[in-house]
């Protein structure tokens, strides 16, 4: 059985993307939503700066998916978001699905570089 690997991200543009935004960053370190929102509109040159009542609405998501889990840190215990071996196994699908059907060089550095 063929598994659709983008199923759970949404609708195409930006914000239907969001999921798919949000563990490519935590694939890269641990983050609260505020770092998650601020990442996304640094990378995106501020065009896109997810709200709230997005972020966390996915975030959920993703944690009842069981993709990310939620870690408590510092004295205040904030909440810290952490791939989970799923997620950390799902982003390494996605970038391989993408890879294997992209040809350019220069492409695979920029995508590469951007989101991985």
């Amino acid at each position: 059985m063929k598994t659709n690997l983008f199923h759970k991200f949404g609708r195409p543009g930006m914000r239907g993307m969001l999921n798919l935004w949000i563990i490519s960053l935590l694939n890269k370190k641990e983050m609260n939503g505020y770092e998650i929102v601020n990442e996304i509109s640094d990378i995106t040159g501020s065009y896109w700066k997810p709200t709230t009542g997005s972020i966390y609405p996915a975030l959920h998501k993703l944690k009842k998916d069981g993709m990310i889990k939620e870690l408590r840190k510092g004295k205040r215990k904030q909440v810290i978001y952490t791939l989970t071996p799923q997620g950390k196994e799902l982003v390494g699908k996605i970038k391989e699905r993408v890879m294997m059907h992209t040809r350019s060089p220069k492409f695979r550095r920029i995508f590469d570089s951007l989101i991985w």
